[in-house]
């Protein structure tokens, strides 16, 4: 059985993949084509709520890469990712909740190509 962060993952990464784009679970090392993205799980907080029951805070990150030129696609991404982690709804086996949304976009020099770096932090309670 998976633990919920994992479920939330798992179906995260693969609801990203569905929408066409490369998706890694680490930056790669290697040459990709761009765009591609990057799912992160970053932090898991216990909320007690009751003796037997209780409430975990899941943050994750998504960082996309696009070559700057393809900003109209850089925004297009973003968009779909927000909407989608915003409407995101886990299985029937735990109940989820949007507690925090947080986007920034930076321009990336530190390739031959200048890069636009999206990254949105999404927190969610599950239950």
């Amino acid at each position: 059985m998976k633990s919920p962060r994992q479920q939330l993952y798992d179906e995260v990464f693969s609801s990203i993949s569905m929408l066409g784009y490369q998706v890694y679970d680490l930056l790669p090392m290697s040459e990709v084509p761009y765009p591609f993205i990057v799912l992160k799980h970053s932090l898991t907080d216990y909320r007690s709520t009751q003796k037997l029951n209780r409430d975990m805070i899941v943050t994750l990150n998504v960082d996309t890469w696009h070559l700057a030129e393809d900003r109209g696609l850089h925004d297009k991404t973003m968009f779909q990712i927000e909407q989608l982690l915003i409407d995101f709804q886990l299985s029937d086996t735990y109940g989820l909740k949007v507690k925090r949304i947080n986007v920034t976009e930076v321009t990336d020099r530190t390739t031959n190509d200048e890069l636009l770096h999206g990254s949105i932090e999404v927190t969610y309670q599950i239950n």
